[in-house]
């Protein structure tokens, strides 16, 4: 038994080595590779807020131009979806709400929302191309940090339903007509945002990413007469949000 312990060492340690240089193949300067990448993750800040969801998904193609052997410059273009398909009650009943006249009283009672008779449902979804620009360095054989700006050409889009009944008070009393609404406002808004980061390169063709983004974008919310005494309307803002992502490249 003692004997095939060398030998069964030796062939351990050859097929380590032969993984470790697949895994770590040097890129050659002025060499210019694609990758389908695949992108996965969870919002936070601005944009889970706005969206209501947490969820991110993309579908990107990535080109790197090698400066030297621990250098390049990259570029990616990426569809993204966020928080598609969960909506959420956006009914108002802690007022103030107006009736005809602007008025938010009645004989010096606040008026509220009719519970049983009034609801307004909302679903907010945000999704379109990003450009990406930066420079990765390899720091620690299969390892890489990378680092860069974004440009998000983004789409918000607000699905908003609802009828609003104004009462008096805590009475049951109406205090004016049925407000009912169906919009579906949108925001499209090119925003500035940054990304950092570290990859590790498994092989020549898979490697795998942990990122944070910054994502600039524009809201779009419906605001009912209800809600402001005036002529329904669409609020805009500009937001930035953050975005926890891992992403998956297979090299083209």
């Amino acid at each position: 038994m003692m004997t095939h312990r060398p030998a069964i060492s030796t062939l351990v340690a050859v097929l380590l080595t032969g993984v470790g240089l697949m895994a770590q193949t040097t890129p050659k300067s002025g060499n210019l590779d694609f990758a389908f990448k695949l992108h996965a993750g969870a919002t936070a800040g601005n944009l889970k807020d706005d969206l209501h969801a947490q969820n991110m998904l993309g579908l990107g193609i990535e080109g790197s131009y090698a400066l030297s052997s621990t250098g390049a410059l990259i570029g990616e273009v990426t569809f993204t979806s966020y928080g598609g398909g969960k909506g959420y009650d956006n009914t108002n009943y802690a007022g103030p709400i107006y009736i005809a006249g602007g008025a938010t009283t009645s004989g010096g009672v606040p008026i509220t929302l009719q519970t049983p008779t009034s609801a307004d449902y909302r679903k907010n979804t945000l999704q379109g191309f990003s450009l990406r620009g930066g420079y990765r360095g390899t720091f620690a054989g299969m390892w890489s940090w990378q680092a860069g700006l974004t440009a998000d050409g983004l789409k918000y889009r607000q699905e908003a339903s609802g009828t609003l009944q104004p009462k008096v008070g805590t009475t049951t009393a109406n205090a004016g007509p049925l407000e009912g609404f169906a919009a579906t406002p949108t925001k499209t808004k090119v925003g500035i945002g940054a990304f950092v980061g570290v990859k590790v390169q498994f092989s020549d063709n898979f490697s795998l990413e942990t990122n944070v983004v910054s994502v600039g974008y524009g809201t779009a919310n419906y605001q009912p007469f209800s809600y402001t005494g005036q002529a329904p309307t669409v609020d805009s803002q500009t937001r930035h949000g953050i975005l926890l992502e891992v992403a998956f490249g297979l090299k083209l």
